[in-house]
């Protein structure tokens, strides 16, 4: 479920972050001082409801360009939130309509990075934001296999693992089975700890075989 916030690829964080931001300090603030106020928990718990739902089923749209459906949908009920729990004095005045206006341009200026009513088609692509994690921070940079393997190959579809970011160049991060370690070190060179660690794990006889990240 935090894809749908924090993914660099499909979440809302990258797309909206004022708004996230701001929702995060109201609801930290509202738990410092117990404080929630009825209709906004029946709101949070409709998010959460939809959060679950939307990623419980077996094939939700990993491949999108910009954020996601689902937290689109969840959006107004987000904005809501905000208008209602977002009286602090600080925020009134001249100070809100400030606020307004910066949170408005950085999002605008957003949409229009990414092409803006004629966006880019970028479903086969890392955005900007899970590019540079990749270059900088590629341990940070966890989203779901079936993201991983399409903006990493350019292409849909399934593929064997393991599968290696950059595709060509220097190794930054691999998707990767228990039974892919010779090929990654034929490909990558020698392991860090940490990925050895999780080959140590993941390749117990009788254990489930499971897909994990390897970072360099």
């Amino acid at each position: 479920m935090k894809d749908l916030w924090v993914d660099p690829n499909i979440g809302l964080l990258p797309y909206v972050p004022f708004a996230v931001l701001f929702s995060v300090v109201i609801v930290a603030r509202s738990l410092w001082r117990r404080s929630f106020s009825a209709p906004s928990l029946h709101l949070g718990a409709i998010v959460i409801g939809m959060m679950f739902l939307c990623t419980a089923t077996v094939n939700w749209n990993n491949g999108t360009s910009g954020p996601s459906r689902y937290p689109i949908w969840m959006l107004p009920i987000l904005f809501t939130t905000i208008a209602r729990e977002g009286d602090w004095p600080i925020f009134s005045g001249t100070a809100a309509l400030s606020a307004a206006w910066v949170a408005v341009g950085l999002h605008l200026g957003i949409v229009a990075a990414g092409g803006g009513v004629l966006p880019r088609i970028s479903y086969v692509r890392h955005s900007v934001p899970a590019r540079v994690l990749l270059a900088y921070a590629p341990a940070w940079y966890r989203p779901t296999p079936e993201i991983f393997i399409e903006r990493t190959l350019g292409r849909e579809g399934a593929a064997a693992t393991p599968v290696i970011s950059p595709a060509s160049g220097a190794c930054r991060k691999a998707l990767v089975g228990p039974q892919d370690r010779a090929s990654l070190e034929a490909r990558c060179g020698p392991l860090p700890a940490a990925g050895r660690e999780w080959f140590s794990r993941n390749t117990t006889p009788g254990k489930p075989a499971a897909l994990g990240y390897v970072d360099f």
